[in-house]
């Protein structure tokens, strides 16, 4: 496969995964209560704090990922299921609703909202790290983790 299939591919994949969360984000349905136990049973205080201020659609997605993640990575420790969960808390300082995000992701980082949703890892990494998370949780949601296996097991969760 050439350099230029390779991309074509991967822009292919791209698009039906950015279809796939558009449709899911239209709806504001809380996650599942069962859902919702499970996730704040990984979570320390600080990041169930954070959690709570999460949008229901990002919550609901990164219960997906985090599942997802668990099957990757059965023996994953409570850090990097956190991580999981916590993936795109910084997306809450942005505060883009589902069509804004869309425009940000065709247009770029073009206003000061739009920047603090293309630079969500970062963010959220500050926040988590505010809140007293692991330094590991920290790094994996930052991406900046040494933690290979894990962050790939993460990137392939929430890549589907």
């Amino acid at each position: 496969m050439t350099s230029l299939e390779s991309r074509l591919a991967h822009l292919a994949h791209q698009s039906v995964h950015l279809q796939r969360r558009f449709f899911r984000a239209l709806s504001d349905d809380p996650p599942a209560t069962v859902d919702e136990e499970w996730a704040v049973a990984h979570l320390s205080m600080g990041e169930r704090d954070l959690w709570h201020q999460m949008q229901n659609q990002d919550k609901r997605h990164c219960l997906e990922v985090a599942r997802r993640f668990v099957t990757f990575a059965p023996d994953a420790p409570r850090f990097a299921i956190a991580a999981a969960l916590m993936h795109d808390v910084g997306k809450v300082q942005s505060r883009l609703g589902t069509f804004a995000r869309v425009i940000a992701t065709m247009v770029g980082p073009r206003t000061k909202r739009f920047r603090l949703y293309h630079d969500h890892e970062r963010i959220g990494a500050d926040l988590l790290r505010a809140a007293g998370s692991a330094p590991e949780t920290v790094a994996l949601v930052g991406e900046t983790s040494d933690q290979r296996i894990m962050a790939a097991a993460l990137h392939r969760a929430d890549d589907i």
